[in-house]
C-alpha cells in the first residue's frame, strides 16, 4: 500500500494529479466557488442494509471542490431519522487528487492519525459505498474512487471488504 501512496505522491510531483488544498484564494488555490448550487445525491448508511438517498444543494465548483463539498456534507451527517452517520465526527477531508483514468483520490483522517473506526463487514460496505456512490455519481468524469487513511490506501478499512484498489459505485445498494 506504501506504493499507492508513493504514487499519489509521484503524480503530485510531475502535475499528473491535482491536489485540492486551502490556499489564501480558497480550496486548491482556486477562486471560491461562485455561489452556484447544484443538487447532488449523497448516500448515507441506513438503519438497514441499504443506503439511504437524501438531496442537498451544494456549491458548484471544480471536481476537488464538488468533492470536498459531497465529502463535507457526508461527515456532517444525514437528516432523514433512518440514515446515520457515515464516520465518526473527528474524521475530516485529508486530500482529494485526481488522477489518470477517472480515478479521484480521496484521504481521510481522524484526529491523532487514530485507524478507521471496528465496524462490522455490513457497517464497513455501506460506509465505503456512501463515499464512492456519493463523489462518482455526482462528479462528472469520475468513475471510481479511490480510499486512502491517514494518507495512504489500506487493503482494508475494517478487516472486510478489500479496499486495494480504485472501486467503482454500487447504486443498487441504495433504496
Amino acid at each position: 500500500m506504501a506504493v499507492l501512496a508513493g504514487l499519489v505522491t509521484a503524480l503530485l510531483a510531475c502535475g499528473g494529479a491535482e491536489e485540492s488544498g486551502t490556499g489564501p484564494e480558497g480550496p486548491g488555490g482556486n477562486r471560491p466557488p461562485s455561489g452556484d448550487l447544484q443538487t447532488v445525491t449523497l448516500f448515507f448508511p441506513g438503519t438497514g442494509e441499504l443506503l439511504v438517498k437524501e438531496e442537498r444543494r451544494l456549491p458548484k465548483g471544480t471536481p476537488e471542490e464538488q468533492i470536498r463539498a459531497i465529502v463535507q456534507a457526508l461527515l456532517e451527517g444525514p437528516e432523514a431519522p433512518e440514515a446515520r452517520p457515515v464516520l465518526p465526527g473527528d474524521t475530516t477531508v485529508g486530500g482529494v487528487y485526481l488522477g489518470t483514468a477517472e480515478v479521484v483520490y480521496l484521504d481521510l483522517h481522524r484526529t491523532g492519525n487514530k485507524p478507521p473506526p471496528p465496524m462490522g463487514s455490513l457497517q464497513e460496505t455501506l460506509m465505503i459505498y456512501s463515499l464512492v456512490n456519493s463523489v462518482v455519481l455526482n462528479v462528472q468524469g469520475v468513475e471510481r474512487l479511490s480510499l486512502l487513511w491517514n494518507g495512504t490506501q489500506q487493503e482494508s478499512l475494517a478487516g472486510h471488504l478489500s479496499n486495494g484498489g480504485p472501486l467503482e459505485p454500487r447504486p443498487q445498494l441504495a433504496r
